[in-house]
Protein backbone atom coordinates (compact mmCIF):
# COMPACT_ATOMS: atom_id res chain seq x y z
CA UNK A 1 0.00 0.00 0.00
CA UNK A 2 1.28 3.47 -0.87
CA UNK A 3 0.29 5.34 2.30
CA UNK A 4 -0.19 3.11 5.38
CA UNK A 5 -0.63 4.61 8.83
CA UNK A 6 -2.68 7.26 10.57
CA UNK A 7 -4.65 9.98 8.78
CA UNK A 8 -7.38 12.57 9.39
CA UNK A 9 -10.57 12.81 7.35
CA UNK A 10 -11.51 16.08 8.99
CA UNK A 11 -12.81 18.13 11.87
CA UNK A 12 -16.29 19.55 11.33
CA UNK A 13 -17.83 22.32 13.45
CA UNK A 14 -21.57 21.73 13.76
CA UNK A 15 -24.12 24.57 14.05
CA UNK A 16 -27.13 25.03 11.79
CA UNK A 17 -28.36 22.16 9.62
CA UNK A 18 -25.86 21.63 6.81
CA UNK A 19 -23.81 19.26 4.69
CA UNK A 20 -20.04 19.58 5.08
CA UNK A 21 -17.64 17.81 2.73
CA UNK A 22 -14.19 16.93 4.02
CA UNK A 23 -11.04 17.07 1.94
CA UNK A 24 -10.32 13.68 0.31
CA UNK A 25 -7.27 11.79 1.51
CA UNK A 26 -5.51 10.04 -1.39
CA UNK A 27 -2.69 7.58 -2.08
CA UNK A 28 -4.31 4.51 -0.55
CA UNK A 29 -3.59 2.20 -3.50
CA UNK A 30 -3.50 -1.37 -2.21
CA UNK A 31 -5.33 -0.61 1.07
CA UNK A 32 -6.83 -3.80 2.49
CA UNK A 33 -8.42 -2.44 5.67
CA UNK A 34 -9.02 0.77 7.55
CA UNK A 35 -9.96 1.40 11.17
CA UNK A 36 -11.87 4.61 11.86
CA UNK A 37 -12.86 6.58 14.94
CA UNK A 38 -15.65 9.13 14.72
CA UNK A 39 -16.05 11.46 17.70
CA UNK A 40 -18.79 13.97 18.52
CA UNK A 41 -17.94 16.37 21.34
CA UNK A 42 -20.23 18.61 23.40
CA UNK A 43 -23.49 18.29 21.46
CA UNK A 44 -26.60 20.19 22.54
CA UNK A 45 -29.82 20.91 20.67
CA UNK A 46 -30.07 19.67 17.11
CA UNK A 47 -31.68 16.51 15.83
CA UNK A 48 -29.18 14.19 14.13
CA UNK A 49 -25.70 14.03 12.68
CA UNK A 50 -24.78 11.42 10.07
CA UNK A 51 -21.14 10.92 9.15
CA UNK A 52 -20.68 9.20 5.78
CA UNK A 53 -17.36 7.60 4.88
CA UNK A 54 -16.94 7.41 1.11
CA UNK A 55 -14.45 5.98 -1.38
CA UNK A 56 -13.93 6.35 -5.11
CA UNK A 57 -12.79 3.77 -7.65
CA UNK A 58 -12.30 6.31 -10.45
CA UNK A 59 -9.93 8.84 -8.86
CA UNK A 60 -12.68 11.02 -7.39
CA UNK A 61 -15.12 11.25 -10.30
CA UNK A 62 -17.80 9.22 -8.49
CA UNK A 63 -17.92 8.82 -4.70
CA UNK A 64 -19.97 6.20 -2.87
CA UNK A 65 -20.75 5.34 0.74
CA UNK A 66 -18.90 2.55 2.55
CA UNK A 67 -20.09 3.43 6.07
CA UNK A 68 -22.46 5.70 7.97
CA UNK A 69 -22.12 6.61 11.65
CA UNK A 70 -25.00 8.38 13.36
CA UNK A 71 -25.29 10.63 16.42
CA UNK A 72 -28.21 12.51 17.96
CA UNK A 73 -27.79 15.00 20.80
CA UNK A 74 -25.25 13.21 23.01
CA UNK A 75 -21.49 13.36 22.62
CA UNK A 76 -19.82 10.04 21.93
CA UNK A 77 -17.25 7.98 20.07
CA UNK A 78 -17.84 5.23 17.54
CA UNK A 79 -15.15 2.98 16.10
CA UNK A 80 -15.39 0.77 13.04
CA UNK A 81 -13.21 -1.40 10.86
CA UNK A 82 -13.69 -1.71 7.11
CA UNK A 83 -12.26 -4.58 5.09
CA UNK A 84 -11.47 -4.38 1.40
CA UNK A 85 -10.94 -8.13 1.20
CA UNK A 86 -14.51 -9.23 1.83
CA UNK A 87 -16.43 -10.15 -1.25
CA UNK A 88 -20.02 -9.13 -1.55
CA UNK A 89 -22.79 -9.35 -4.05
CA UNK A 90 -22.77 -6.46 -6.52
CA UNK A 91 -24.39 -3.36 -5.09
CA UNK A 92 -25.43 -0.11 -6.67
CA UNK A 93 -23.20 2.56 -5.14
CA UNK A 94 -25.12 5.09 -3.07
CA UNK A 95 -24.31 8.67 -2.21
CA UNK A 96 -25.38 9.82 1.27
CA UNK A 97 -28.02 7.09 1.44
CA UNK A 98 -26.74 4.52 3.97
CA UNK A 99 -28.62 4.09 7.24
CA UNK A 100 -26.60 5.00 10.34
CA UNK A 101 -24.80 1.94 11.69
CA UNK A 102 -24.29 0.45 8.21
CA UNK A 103 -20.89 -0.76 6.96
CA UNK A 104 -20.29 -2.04 3.42
CA UNK A 105 -17.13 -4.13 3.31
CA UNK A 106 -15.78 -4.79 -0.14
CA UNK A 107 -14.51 -2.30 -2.69
CA UNK A 108 -11.92 0.32 -1.71
CA UNK A 109 -10.61 2.92 -4.08
CA UNK A 110 -7.39 4.88 -3.71
CA UNK A 111 -9.00 7.66 -1.63
CA UNK A 112 -11.44 8.27 1.23
CA UNK A 113 -13.50 11.25 2.37
CA UNK A 114 -15.95 12.09 5.15
CA UNK A 115 -19.20 13.98 4.66
CA UNK A 116 -21.17 15.22 7.67
CA UNK A 117 -24.90 15.90 7.35
CA UNK A 118 -26.55 17.58 10.34
CA UNK A 119 -30.22 18.36 10.91
CA UNK A 120 -31.58 20.80 13.45
CA UNK A 121 -29.55 23.57 15.05
CA UNK A 122 -26.80 22.52 17.47
CA UNK A 123 -25.47 24.84 20.17
CA UNK A 124 -22.33 24.74 22.28
CA UNK A 125 -19.94 24.40 19.30
CA UNK A 126 -20.02 20.61 18.85
CA UNK A 127 -17.18 19.14 16.80
CA UNK A 128 -17.15 15.95 14.73
CA UNK A 129 -13.64 14.50 14.26
CA UNK A 130 -12.84 11.59 11.95
CA UNK A 131 -9.48 9.79 12.30
CA UNK A 132 -8.24 6.55 10.80
CA UNK A 133 -5.43 4.06 10.36
CA UNK A 134 -4.98 2.35 6.99
CA UNK A 135 -3.41 -1.08 6.51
Amino acid sequence: MDNPGAFTLGDFQIGAAAQQNGTPVCDFEGMEAVSLQVRLSSAAGGTSINVYIQTSLDQGQCWFDVACVGFTTSPGVQALNLSGLDKSAPVTPSNLALTPGTILDGPFGDRLQAIVVSTGTYTGSPLVSVRGVAR
